[in-house]
């Protein structure tokens, strides 16, 4: 029988702090953030699946191998990337996303990825839950 039950996510999103080493390095040691170090901690106590959003890239395993880049979402750039992320969520068997963020007051450079995040969700029926930090 084929197990049906829906993933949880935590996600958090990439930040401008990069190890600038040369080639590829696993998107969990490329990105130099606490947020994002205590975003995979919570997953990993919780049991549940932890991805990072980039703006270039999308939803991210913590694995995954990416380049040094340069690269924030921006307005213009929602819709388009909210429909990748839709796809990738989609294709994860997710049914609930935890979606962690500063404020927007304390960090308004962050309103891009929460919108990709929110309008990918609506589009696949996947729950969407804000948690600021």
């Amino acid at each position: 029988m084929k197990d049906t039950r829906k993933t949880t996510l935590v996600i958090t999103y990439c930040c401008r702090e990069k190890d600038p080493s040369p080639g590829l390095l696993p998107a969990v040691d490329r990105y130099l953030s606490s947020r994002i170090r205590a975003a995979k901690e919570t997953a990993s106590r919780l049991q549940l699946e932890f991805r990072i959003l980039s703006g270039l890239y999308g939803l991210l395993e913590q694995d995954e191998k990416i380049p040094d880049y340069d690269h924030q979402l921006t307005h213009e750039q929602v819709p388009g990337h909210a429909e990748k992320l839709a796809g990738q969520l989609a294709s994860s068997n997710v049914g609930r996303v935890i979606f962690i963020t500063r404020s927007l007051a304390e960090d308004p450079g962050t309103e891009p990825y929460r919108q990709a995040i929110l309008e990918a969700c609506f589009t696949v029926q996947v729950e969407c839950e804000i948690l600021e930090i």
